[in-house]
């Protein structure tokens, strides 16, 4: 086994693979967004991202660089996330938008309500089962199409249709629920 770390192993002389790895840093954001939805922690999310890009550059010699590799890296952060739960059995998942400030509102009630909407979606996301939140977050947030949700989730494109019709309802039942208010 080499000695060598994963900064040599970038700057070999293989430029396909470099610049694969440039483009998968870039993604950094979409990557941890997805995380979040998952874990709902941003430590936690945090750790998945980081386990995901470790994870690819020991792969690096068995990885096609000539395709986007963002979703074989939200596949590995869902196979890390469900590692972790199956490891550790959380009781409770924390308050994604907890501590979120919009430094840009100048007005803090523009904040609050933000905060409150924000807060009240992932609630709902979180309540829908399975994977629903999950294909819902990529197809919507990260514009992915079905086929290659269906690769991040393991499903096929028809299972991914009718997951996000469910989810879609479902989120519509809830929110409606949620804004009706008891």
């Amino acid at each position: 086994m080499s000695s060598r770390g994963y900064g040599e192993r970038l700057s070999s002389p293989d430029s396909v693979v470099r610049e694969a790895f440039a483009r998968a840093l870039e993604d950094w954001p979409r990557v941890y967004g997805f995380a979040s939805t998952l874990v709902r922690d941003s430590a936690s999310a945090e750790d998945l991202c980081q386990g995901a890009y470790t994870r690819l550059l020991e792969r690096a010699a068995t990885v096609d660089c000539s395709r986007s590799l963002l979703p074989l890296l939200l596949k590995i952060v869902r196979n890390l996330a469900v590692s972790e739960y199956r490891r550790r059995r959380p009781e409770s998942l924390a308050d994604p938008a907890a501590g979120l400030v919009d430094a840009q509102a100048d007005d803090p009630s523009v904040v609050a309500e933000r905060h409150e909407r924000s807060a009240t979606l992932h609630d709902a996301l979180e309540r829908l089962p399975g994977n629903w939140g999950a294909a819902v977050y990529l197809k919507d947030g990260l514009a992915f199409s079905y086929r290659e949700i269906g690769e991040v989730l393991e499903a096929s494109e028809d299972t991914v249709r009718t997951m996000l019709h469910r989810a879609r309802l479902r989120l519509s039942t809830l929110l409606s629920e949620r804004t009706a208010g008891p």
